[in-house]
């Protein structure tokens, strides 16, 4: 999985990074301004003063633009933006449950006490099921409505205004697999009331703890899309109340595996994990110790995103969105400053650095950087395709 990958490449980065090769902890930062500005693989970058006064701005910002790129990404992969299932489709292995009022040798010819599915009928690998005065009848690609219209109306000849109810009695035909970090891992059936992403975890046993909602993965058609279920789409559903279709994969991903890079004046340079719940800048921090007493300049913390958690994934599978670093920064030097550090919300592959007393601007900042994530950017291509 590309994320794995990610994390793998930027370990060999930090380690480079703590050999004093590139960006160290007290290394200096060139101000080249000629020099600022992305490669083209990302479009140039965007830098954000973030404030108390502006971080609930910032953060409907943010989120609005989570969601814009969140539903362009579903949409190009075929994903619904609705909660409301399509009318379940009879399949090859389901079993079908026919009653015909008034005519219990139709209904129930094989045994009363048999529970439902074992009495009813099973439709075979031709999409057939037997039903008497009829025959075999196909019911593959129908819904139940129509089957139950199509043997009333072959029954007429035989029976006076038959009355026909149909059921089924076990969905077998389609199913989506459950992998991860949940508690019981394997197939889940889709049944006439539809499967969502949130449904289909939830008949897996739930998320783990070591697991995260902030990181899920669904297969369709042999492309991979990550997802944060946490995300709003259209209609005011979240990204876990999507529809899920037959074949599917949902793999619910350990939070360790997809985390935020911090480093610079920090005490600890490490890769914070996403839990299930959101997790702040400030919490961030916190775990890599806060930033270094004598040394970290609390007036220019950076956390740099290359536009949201799907940036990579829409590179990897050639979907025409752009793609643009966002820079924001941050001053942690006053009591205030508490209000920015927790309203932050983080984001996976988020890169924080604490920068150091004495050091150059922004620009040289995001000009050392740069070509770190855009080796990422690239490399994230090259695996994917």
């Amino acid at each position: 999985m590309f994320r794995l990958k990610i994390g793998a490449f930027i370990l060999q980065v930090l380690s480079v990074l703590n050999s004093g090769c590139a960006i160290t902890a007290g290394s200096f930062f060139s101000n080249d301004d000629d020099l600022s500005g992305a490669p083209t693989t990302v479009g140039g970058y965007d830098l954000v003063d973030v404030n108390a006064r502006s971080i609930i701005e910032i953060a409907n910002d943010v989120n609005k633009l989570r969601e814009k790129r969140t539903v362009e990404l579903l949409n190009r992969r075929g994903f619904a933006a609705s909660g409301v299932a399509d009318d379940y489709v009879i399949g090859r292995g389901d079993v079908l449950t026919i009653i015909v009022w008034g005519h219990p040798e139709l209904t129930n010819p094989t045994g009363e006490f048999r529970d439902a599915e074992s009495a009813g009928r099973l439709v075979d690998a031709n999409g057939n099921i037997f039903f008497p005065y009829i025959g075999e009848l196909n019911v593959t690609g129908r819904t139940v409505g129509m089957v139950r219209r199509l043997i009333a109306e072959k029954l007429a000849s035989y029976v006076q205004q038959p009355q026909v109810d149909v059921r089924v009695a076990a969905f077998r035909s389609q199913t989506v697999n459950v992998r991860g970090s949940v508690s019981r891992p394997g197939v889940v059936s889709i049944t006439d009331r539809g499967l969502t992403i949130n449904m289909a975890i939830a008949e897996a046993g739930g998320i783990l703890e070591s697991g995260s909602k902030r990181a899920v993965s669904v297969r369709r058609n042999g492309y991979e899309i990550q997802l944060d279920l946490y995300d709003d789409i259209a209609n005011g559903l979240t990204v876990g109340e999507l529809q899920l279709e037959d074949g599917d994969e949902v793999v619910v991903l350990r939070g360790d595996e997809y985390g935020v890079y911090v480093f610079g004046e920090v005490e600890s340079e490490k890769i914070v994990p996403i839990p299930t719940a959101e997790i702040s800048l400030g919490a961030v921090l916190a775990q890599a110790g806060g930033l270094t007493t004598n040394t970290a300049n609390a007036r220019k913390v950076f956390v740099l995103r290359l536009n949201d958690a799907a940036s990579a994934t829409e590179a990897a599978e050639r979907i025409d969105l752009p793609s643009r670093l966002s820079v924001y920064k941050f001053d942690v030097s006053k009591m205030s400053s508490a209000v920015t550090l927790s309203m932050f919300k983080m984001q996976p592959n988020d890169f924080v650095y604490v920068d150091r007393t004495g050091m150059a601007s922004y620009n040289g900042v995001i000009t050392q950087f740069l070509p770190t994530i855009s080796a990422i950017f690239q490399l994230d291509r090259l695996v994917n395709d």
